[in-house]
């Protein structure tokens, strides 16, 4: 049900008032979307910024934990190894063949010798693509970030250019 006092007034004045509230207030409204937009976009980088140094920590203490677990593996592999290599030479000895063996017993501990010696590089390199593949993930966490700069930074420019009225704007500039 309306208000009487609508009908008899309309709605006409109500609308005039807001629109001419509202063109009184559209460029304050619009200088301070402007600065919000600028403060939101200092606010993004520097959270992208910190976004990339919690990423690059983060980077930093799994390659120092996949140091610690290549440095156990080596050590298992060195232990496993050593003991290969003392029942190669108990066994050999305990045939009455001596300290020095037979020719399959030192070649045996050269075989052992040389699983020893690839299992510890196969470590190595098993660590160096762990740390290669952390610091990609870092990389692609700055570019990302760099990326949105640049974006919120067009939008910016976008939003100012309209603004300040756009190609119409510069079509008034040569006269």
């Amino acid at each position: 049900m309306k208000h009487k006092n609508v009908r008899k007034i309309g709605y006409a004045p109500a609308i005039a008032a807001v629109t001419a509230a509202f063109t009184y207030a559209a460029p304050f409204i619009s200088a301070a979307s402007a600065v919000m937009q600028g403060v939101s976009f200092f606010q993004q980088k520097k959270a992208t910024s910190q976004a990339a140094e919690a990423s690059s920590r983060q980077a930093d203490l799994q390659n120092r934990l996949n140091d610690v677990n290549a440095q156990r593996q080596r050590v298992a592999q060195l232990r496993e190894g050593r003991i290969r290599r003392s029942q190669i030479i108990t066994d050999t000895a305990g045939a009455g063949l001596g300290p020095t063996g037979t020719s399959s017993s030192v070649g045996a501990i050269g075989a052992v010798t040389t699983q020893l010696a690839s299992n510890v590089n196969a470590i190595d390199t098993q660590a160096g693509y762990g740390r290669a593949i952390g610091n990609a993930g870092t990389d692609y966490y700055n570019a990302m970030g760099e990326a949105k700069g640049w974006s919120d930074i067009g939008k910016v420019s976008g939003s100012i250019f309209d603004m300040s009225g756009g190609f119409k704007a510069i079509k008034t500039l040569g006269t």
